[in-house]
C-alpha cells in the first residue's frame, strides 16, 4: 500500500508541475510586450521630394538634397541664391497652379506646399502623397520649418549646422547695428513704397540684428498677398527712418523728391530680400548687414 501511494504521489507531483508549466506558457503568450521588431520600428526616410515653393528648394539645398520636382513662380527665373542649382529637375508649372498628373508621375514620397498658394489643391496633393506645409511669415518659422523636413529626409545634423551659421551671423549683425536704428526694407516702383511689414520674413531678420522696424502698419490686400504695404512717397518722411534698405527702382527713387528723407539708403537685390525666403537668402541678407557697417 505504502508503495502504491507514493507512486500515485509521484504521478500527482508531475501533472502538478505540468499544470504550472502550461499556465506559465499560456502568462507569457498573453503579454502585452510587443516583440522588438514592433517596438523599434521608425518612419521612413523621404528621398523623392516634389518642392512647391522657392524656399523648400533653398531648404533641400541648404540640406544637400535634391528635389525631384520644382516649380516655377511667374515668368522669373529662380532667385540668385538658386541660381545653376536646379539644372535638371523636372518642373512641375507655376507654383499657383502645379500640374498634379506631372507631380503624380514623379512618384514622391513627400510633396512640400504653401498653406496659402496651395490651400485649395492641398487635398488632391496629400492623395499623390504625404504632404506638409510650413509658415514663412518670420525666419524663425522658416528654420522650424528646416528642421522638421531634415527630419523626415534624414539630415537632422546638417539643419543644425545651418541653423547653428545662422544664429551666429545674427549675433555678428547684431555687434554693428546701433541700439535705437530705425529700419524698412523697400521696394521702390512709380512714386510708389512697397514697404514691407514687420511681421514678414525679411523684417524679423531686421528685428533679430538688433533694428527697430520702421513700419507697424498691416500689408495691403494686393494680389501678390506678399508682406508689404503700398504708401505713396510722401509718407516715407512719417516712417523716420535712419536706414532704408531699396529695392527695384533704385535708380528712379534716387531721382525723386525723397531720395534726401533718409540719411542712409543701402541698394540690395530683390531676389534675395523678398522672394527667396529661405535659410541661403536669410545668410546673404545677414552677410549684407554685416557687410554695410
Amino acid at each position: 500500500m505504502q508503495t502504491y501511494l507514493s507512486g500515485r504521489g509521484r504521478i500527482a507531483a508531475l501533472l502538478a508541475s505540468l499544470v504550472s508549466l502550461t499556465l506559465t506558457l499560456a502568462a507569457c503568450g498573453s503579454s502585452t510586450t510587443k516583440p522588438a521588431a514592433e517596438t523599434s520600428a521608425t518612419a521612413e526616410t523621404a528621398t523623392r521630394i516634389v518642392a512647391l515653393d522657392w524656399r523648400y528648394e533653398e531648404i533641400l539645398e541648404a540640406l544637400g538634397v535634391k528635389p525631384v520636382g520644382i516649380v516655377e513662380i511667374g515668368k522669373s527665373k529662380e532667385p540668385e541664391t538658386l541660381a545653376g542649382k536646379l539644372e535638371g529637375i523636372t518642373s512641375v508649372g507655376q507654383a499657383k497652379q502645379p500640374n498634379l498628373e506631372v507631380i503624380q508621375s514623379l512618384k514622391p514620397d513627400l510633396i512640400l506646399a504653401s498653406p496659402t498658394r496651395h490651400s485649395a489643391i492641398m487635398t488632391q496633393l496629400e492623395q499623390i502623397a504625404p504632404t506638409a506645409s510650413y509658415s514663412d511669415a518670420t525666419y524663425t518659422d522658416v528654420l522650424d520649418a528646416m528642421d522638421d523636413i531634415a527630419a523626415k529626409v534624414g539630415a537632422t545634423d546638417k539643419a543644425k549646422e545651418v541653423r547653428a551659421r545662422i544664429e551666429a551671423k545674427i549675433a555678428d549683425a547684431k555687434k554693428v547695428v546701433k541700439p535705437g536704428t530705425r529700419v524698412a526694407l523697400v521696394g521702390w516702383s512709380k512714386e510708389t513704397l512697397y514697404t514691407w511689414i514687420a511681421a514678414s520674413f525679411p523684417g524679423s531678420l531686421l528685428k533679430a540684428v538688433g533694428y527697430e522696424y520702421g513700419y507697424d502698419g498691416e500689408r495691403s490686400a494686393i494680389e501678390s498677398k506678399t508682406d508689404v504695404a503700398e504708401l505713396t512717397g510722401d509718407k516715407l518722411p512719417d516712417l523716420k527712418l535712419d536706414v532704408l534698405y531699396l529695392y527695384n527702382d533704385q535708380k528712379g527713387f534716387r531721382a525723386s523728391p525723397y531720395a534726401s528723407v533718409v540719411p542712409t539708403v543701402i541698394d540690395v537685390s530683390q531676389d534675395t530680400w523678398s522672394r527667396s525666403r529661405g535659410p541661403l537668402a536669410a545668410e546673404a541678407i545677414l552677410d549684407q548687414i554685416i557687410a554695410a557697417k
